[in-house]
């Protein structure tokens, strides 16, 4: 037989492994995206004002489970094990990813504050940190940062990088999110996820924390260590860029806090057809 026979016919052979690409559609509505932000500059007036924005859509967890609880709280969670000595049971899930990641954008003041696919250029995140959580980037020294040129070199001096491509948190080409009227939509893969029939896809968003009162807390995130990712020695700065903790989608429920949505979760029967979730339920009250 030709070897190149044999090659075709390798490639061809239908090893039956239980892992599979899963695509998918996330359907975020605007509701999700519209949060009660300070309406004015006076640090004694915490009025608010609404604003709808996709920049304020935080990072969307997506796992594939074996069953999702509806009973045992007000929203559905993925079904859990044992839960032995008072823990939150492990959720065991067969695969999973994220819609936006941590992403560190060059600034000790931005560890755990920032995500791919959400701004658009440096200029677009001074803006939202600025005039939207009222919380401005600022450098190492306390200094807030005013001009996109500034944060843009400190970017290149930092991460060694010579053009704005080399920067995963900002990029007009790779927004997660496309408008589409009432909703927001964005396309994910649940790579080499192991498939069972029945299977249940469920995901959740960890809601920025905004408040009027302690600005300085706004744009931090639960799921975000900053005890963790890579270890900064330079000069006089000491610090780690932080990540998302490593059992988010094991153990959703230790993360889940009011402002949080979660889906309420879609059966897969088909592998190979594309799914859809939507984030329609919200949190109310602290866990």
């Amino acid at each position: 037989m030709p070897s190149s026979l044999l090659i075709f016919l390798a490639c061809a052979y239908d090893e039956e492994l239980a892992e599979r690409d899963i695509k998918g559609r996330l359907i975020v509505p605007k509701e999700v995206a519209t949060r009660d932000i300070k309406a004015n500059t006076d640090p004694a007036d915490f009025s608010t004002t609404p604003l709808t924005d996709p920049r304020l859509i935080g990072p969307i967890f997506i796992g594939a489970y074996s069953a999702i609880d509806s009973i045992s709280r007000p929203y559905p969670i993925p079904e859990q094990g044992p839960i032995i000595s008072q823990q939150v049971g492990n959720s065991f899930p067969y695969g999973g990813t994220t819609v936006g990641r941590y992403d560190f954008a060059c600034y000790k003041f931005l560890a755990c504050k920032v995500q791919t696919g959400r701004f658009e250029d440096y200029a677009d995140m001074l803006d939202y940190f600025a005039n939207v959580l009222q919380n401005p980037i600022k450098d190492d020294e306390g200094v807030e940062i005013t001009s996109d040129d500034e944060f843009r070199y400190y970017c290149y001096d930092y991460y060694y990088a010579n053009s704005d491509t080399e920067m995963s948190f900002i990029g007009k080409d790779h927004l997660s999110f496309e408008d589409k009227g009432d909703h927001y939509e964005a396309e994910f893969t649940l790579f080499h996820t192991v498939y069972v029939e029945g299977m249940s896809v469920w995901g959740f968003m960890d809601a920025p924390i905004i408040r009027a009162d302690q600005t300085s807390q706004n744009g931090t995130y639960s799921t975000c260590d900053l005890g963790s990712g890579r270890e900064i020695s330079r000069y006089n700065q000491e610090f780690q860029e932080g990540a998302s903790y490593t059992d988010v989608l094991n153990l959703p429920s230790n993360y889940l806090d009011a402002y949080d949505w979660v889906t309420s979760g879609t059966t897969v029967n088909d592998p190979s057809a594309e799914i859809e979730i939507t984030l329609d339920i919200q949190i109310i009250s602290e866990q």
